[in-house]
């Protein structure tokens, strides 16, 4: 003999069975937009250069060397020229040209070029910006570098970046020709110069979906959930390779016993990190995050959570979470980041431990 099913717990599966569609929904819309807008940007730096930025000319010079080896000056000129010639932004003054010229000059070449040889040069090779700079070593290593507009004979933007071995040098350096690419671009194009909030700060924001594994206790009580993630960072803060930020998000579960239970989290942490180099374009970024947890509790009308049928609750408890990150860059203001990690929320009764992996894009300002 069936048994009949009560009308509000009916009612109550139906609202909660549309409440994971309706959030199912909202989380594969936010992965379709990531996907979108990493395909945009891409499309974007593959684009046809703006004709009024191609047929302006650059010149990178060899950089002057300051208690470092004479070589690392060529290292920082060769990686920066095919950096600014894979952009194709600029005509590119070839490097035999610029020899030829200065043998003409009786430049030697042996100290930092200052602004007014800079002009001179510049003229005589027909080029509308000069990259010069000088590489410097007391306790760290150090990247000055400076675009000179030599129509206007002035010093257009500066760049500092330190660096800690030759094994970060070629990255150093062709970050900071991305930058200076599109520094220059977003001159010609708007006659502007963007002032940073510091030459080797950059800020990143971004989306990640979530899979939450429950262990534990936490399991007992929950099925597996989904969640998706805000994330603020500034890189190279406190110290070169560190970053700090903030992460804000929303995770859902449904009650493991009864279906028509759900838990809410709402995480609120603070992120400290460091990004190691496996190759130019990837990183393995360790992270360790903590702040609070904003939990919402709701129970149906069959057994599950030990609360009232029909009740609510909501408190707030500490989180604490360890992720390691594999960081894909594949252009200048783009970050895929794939990630995996552990955390807990304490409770007085308990820690409520979880497995979580995300992937995700952040933008790069």
């Amino acid at each position: 003999m069936r048994r009949a099913v009560h009308p509000r717990r009916a009612v109550e599966r139906n609202r909660s069975s549309f409440l994971l569609e309706a959030e199912g929904r909202i989380l594969l819309f936010l992965f379709v937009m990531f996907i979108i807008a990493c395909i945009g940007d891409a499309g974007t730096a593959q684009a046809e250069p703006d004709a009024g930025i191609s047929s302006r000319r650059i010149a990178v010079m060899d950089f002057a060397t300051n208690n470092t080896p004479e070589y690392y000056s060529r290292i920082v000129r060769n990686i920066m020229e095919v950096t600014l010639f894979a952009s194709g932004d600029f005509t590119l003054v070839e490097w035999e040209h610029i020899q030829e010229v200065l043998q003409g000059t009786g430049w030697e070449g042996d100290g930092d070029m200052n602004l007014q040889n800079s002009v001179v040069l510049g003229n005589r090779l027909d080029t509308d910006f000069m990259v010069v700079g000088s590489i410097d070593r007391i306790d760290q290593y150090r990247i000055n570098a400076r675009v000179i507009a030599v129509a206007e004979k002035r010093i257009l933007i500066a760049y500092s970046r330190k660096f800690s071995s030759i094994g970060e040098l070629d990255r150093a350096s062709e970050k900071m020709a991305q930058d200076i690419s599109g520094d220059i671009a977003n001159y010609v194009r708007t006659g502007e110069v963007q002032r940073r909030f510091y030459d080797s700060y950059t800020i990143r924001c971004g989306f990640r979906g979530e899979f939450i594994n429950p262990i534990g206790r936490y399991k007992n009580l929950v099925n597996d959930g989904f969640g998706a993630v805000f994330s603020a960072h500034v890189d190279h803060l406190p110290a070169e390779n560190f970053h700090l930020g903030f992460t804000a998000g929303m995770r859902r579960h449904s009650g493991r016993r009864n279906s028509s239970d759900s838990l809410r989290v709402f995480p609120f942490m603070i992120d400290a990190g460091y990004s190691f180099s496996l190759y130019r374009r990837i990183m393995l970024v360790p992270e360790i995050s903590a702040g609070i947890a904003c939990i919402a509790m709701k129970h149906g009308y069959l057994p599950g959570f030990n609360m009232f049928p029909g009740s609510e609750r909501t408190y707030t408890e500490p989180i604490v979470s360890a992720n390691l990150t594999l960081a894909l860059v594949p252009s200048r203001h783009v970050t895929m980041r794939f990630s995996a990690g552990y955390g807990f929320i304490y409770e007085p009764a308990g820690l409520m431990q979880y497995v979580a992996s995300g992937i995700g894009v952040q933008f790069v300002f």
